[in-house]
């Protein structure tokens, strides 16, 4: 994507997230600094073109979302978290509308039995509470992260691998960073 389609992508995405409908192509090109709207619907016509839109008569949908890469979440021994100003594009499909969101990079095979292995992306939903069953981002009292299947059983709060190999963690004093909402696997 060239310079000035990445800045009008931009322009529509902030629009549809802020107003939640479409912007005119004047309204376009009045927020990237662009007063011939000719000019702008050629860019509009090329983002489509190259799949990063849709236009359905004069609404816009935009097919990828920029969403903030924070970096590696193990799945095995847990690390200590670090935080990245990177972004990722996922499909727009994928983010619930509303929903804050960021993606982990996953390390380690603690989930395999629960479809999620080493090298795949994980969309995670940002929130502080999980339900038994959930598949949860949580930082552990010592500041490391993992990403666990959340279990209440008896009373006790565990984090459990979806993989017979690895051991439960008890959950005490654990915080919830967030809820896996998706996977996105690259195959070789």
């Amino acid at each position: 994507m060239r310079r000035r389609q990445k800045e009008i992508f931009e322009v529509i995405r902030k629009f549809l997230r802020e107003k939640g409908y479409s912007p005119s192509i004047r309204e376009i090109g009045k927020e990237a600094g662009l007063s011939s709207p000719s000019s702008v619907f050629k860019h509009v016509l090329k983002l489509e073109k190259e799949g990063f839109i849709k236009r359905e008569g004069r609404e816009i949908k935009v097919l990828e979302e920029g969403i903030p890469f924070l970096g590696v979440i193990p799945a095995g021994k847990p690390i200590e978290i670090f935080e990245s100003d990177e972004q990722i594009e996922v499909p727009s499909w994928m983010i619930p509308k509303g929903v804050d969101v960021f993606a982990l990079k996953v390390s380690g095979k603690s989930m395999v039995d629960a479809y999620v292995d080493d090298g795949d992306i994980v969309i995670v939903e940002k929130t502080s509470n999980a339900n038994s069953g959930d598949m949860i981002v949580a930082q552990l009292p010592d500041g490391s992260v993992t990403l666990k299947k959340f279990k209440i059983e008896n009373g006790e709060a565990m984090l459990v691998p979806q993989n017979p190999q690895f051991k439960p963690i008890p959950a005490k004093g654990a915080k919830v960073l967030g809820r896996l909402i998706g996977v996105i696997r690259k195959y070789r």
